[in-house]
This record gives structure tokens, sequence and C-alpha cells, in this order.
């Protein structure tokens, strides 16, 4: 009897932590952050060994762009359950996002024996390794993702041709980012890294298609746009160009 008692007692705990998890996750798509961490607290206070919950503790950080913040639970959560979808990958992201290269190296490399999706963790150590400066075994990885991603259908500003041809752009390797990125879905990313090896390449008209592409997007930055008015300088259309830059005067 007096055995039965701790077990019911776990299970009660158990159960009452995955309710506040759910709880958090409602709030967590609703772009909710602090009311979501209020619940995780509380899992947590229930079953602090809990991975899910420390998991998403550290989602609701990076969604915030708190990456200092979200490293320590994605720790947690990756040391305890590495297996866990993403949560490796999470970290290795976290800490790339944070300049921590070799241990977001080491993160990544837990993601890849994970399983889950391999092209986003080899995406993402393929990223560390460049920052490393170790371009032929970053290539490598590239070539992997883009290989593995190509079933998958990730978003198209996830997609691994965007971050392969930039990569090619800044090797300086211009005809083979520009077949890269002439292969990778449409968004602003994939429109503004071709009209960028475009504009280098001097091929100004295609630049500029490519470039108007990118600002069709919503939620693209002032770069693409002030490489646009260069290009239609470089095109004689001063009159467009000074449009573009008005709003900059």
């Amino acid at each position: 009897m007096m055995l039965v008692v701790p077990l019911v007692l776990a299970v009660s705990a158990a159960a009452g932590a995955e309710a506040q998890i759910e709880a958090a996750l409602a709030h967590f798509r609703d772009r909710r952050f602090n009311e979501a961490r209020q619940y995780l607290d509380r899992a947590l206070a229930l079953a602090p060994g809990s991975a899910a919950a420390w998991k998403l503790l550290g989602m609701t950080y990076s969604a915030e762009e708190n990456y200092s913040a979200a490293e320590e639970p994605f720790q947690k959560a990756c040391r305890m359950a590495p297996a866990l979808e993403d949560v490796c990958y999470y970290l290795g992201r976290d800490q790339y996002m944070l300049n921590k290269f070799e241990a977001a190296e080491g993160a990544f490399a837990k993601a890849l024996r994970a399983g889950g999706k391999p092209w986003r963790a080899h995406n993402g150590m393929a990223l560390t390794l460049e920052a490393l400066g170790r371009s032929d075994a970053a290539e490598d990885q590239f070539r992997k993702a883009v290989e593995l991603s190509s079933g998958a259908q990730p978003r198209p500003s996830e997609s691994p041709r965007i971050d392969y041809g930039a990569f090619l752009y800044k090797q300086g390797r211009l005809d083979e980012a520009i077949r890269e990125l002439s292969l990778a879905p449409p968004c602003f990313r994939s429109y503004f890294e071709l009209g960028k090896a475009l504009f280098m390449k001097e091929r100004f008209e295609q630049a500029a298609r490519e470039l108007e592409k990118a600002l069709a997007f919503p939620g693209g930055d002032a770069s693409a746009l002030l490489l646009l008015a260069k290009v239609y300088f470089r095109l004689g259309r001063s009159a467009e160009a000074e449009r573009l830059l008005s709003p900059y005067r």
C-alpha cells in the first residue's frame, strides 16, 4: 500500500504537467508567450524532468528572438531527450544565433544522430561550419541538405538551396550561385539573393526583375530596395531609382 501512494502521486503530477503543457502550447500558437511561460512554470514544478516542457519554454524565448534565455531550456531538453522532435536542432540554431559555433556544431551533430528532419540539421551544420571557416565541410553539408530536402517540401524561406546559393555567392562562385538560386522556391530571400548575384555579374536587366519580385513579398528589408535603386541607375532608369530612394532622403 505504501508503494501505491507515491505511484499515484507521480501519475497525478505527470497528468497535471501534461495539461499545463497543452495550455501553454495553445498560448504559444496564439503568440501569447508570457502566458505560455506561466503554464510551463507550473508544468515544470510538477514534472521538472519533462523535456517537452523545457523544449516549449525555449521555443517561447526563441520566438521573441531572446536566444540567450532560450539556450538553457533547449540544452536541458536536448540532454534529457535528444530524440524529441527538433529539440537538438533548435538548440543548435539558437547557439548559432548567439555565435557559439563550436557548441552549435555539437548540437547539430546530436540532431543528425536523432533523425527527424535531417535536411534541417545538415543545413544548420553547414551554416555553422561556414561560420567556423571550414568551407569544404560546409559545402558537403549544404549539398546533403539540398538533396534531402527535395522530397520534404520545406517552407520556401527555409529552403537549403537559398543558403547554399548565398554560400556560393560569398565564395565568388557567381555562376554556380545563380544556377542554385534559380532552382530555389519563390520567396523574398531567394529572389533577393539571386538579384545580388546577377548584379555582381552585371546582368542588370535580370537583376532588376528578380529584385522587383523580392520586393513584392511582404516582410522584405531596405537592402533589396537600395540594391534595386542601384540597378535602376545602372540601367539609366534614374527617375524610378529616385522614387525608390525618396523615403530615405
